[in-house]
């Protein structure tokens, strides 16, 4: 949770289970320490549906990770740092310094836009 600026983290096993009774963000692809699998870990918003404006930032910001996942982190960049103008959060920070940090030395070829976690 202190990375993403959280306060609940859930897999994507634990999402299945919930069902829609609750509305989620995407946080990451994530590969914990001493696991191979990357797991889809999510942020549980509120219960029921999301009014209009958190809807369309959580749109926005499914589209900056979807960018970021396919290489094209000034897309990404562009939309993150919109976001992060309009509802600053840790989140959308951590975003926009890992695309920096990318478009300065950028990954393997193989990379799957997955985060790798090394601590607990």
């Amino acid at each position: 949770n202190k990375i993403y600026g959280t306060g609940v983290i859930i897999s994507e096993f634990t999402r299945k289970a919930l069902g829609d009774r609750f509305a989620y963000r995407f946080l990451d692809m994530v590969r914990v320490k001493g696991k191979e699998k990357p797991v889809k870990i999510y942020e549980p918003l509120q219960e029921g549906s999301l009014h209009y404006s958190l809807k369309k930032e959580i749109e926005t910001f499914d589209c900056a990770v979807q960018s970021y996942q396919t290489r094209k982190f000034d897309e990404a960049f562009q939309l993150m740092e919109g976001l992060y103008e309009s509802h600053p959060s840790a989140l959308h920070r951590l975003y926009m310094d890992r695309i920096q940090a990318y478009r300065k030395d950028p990954p393997p070829q193989d990379w799957n836009g997955v985060s790798d976690l090394n601590i607990k």
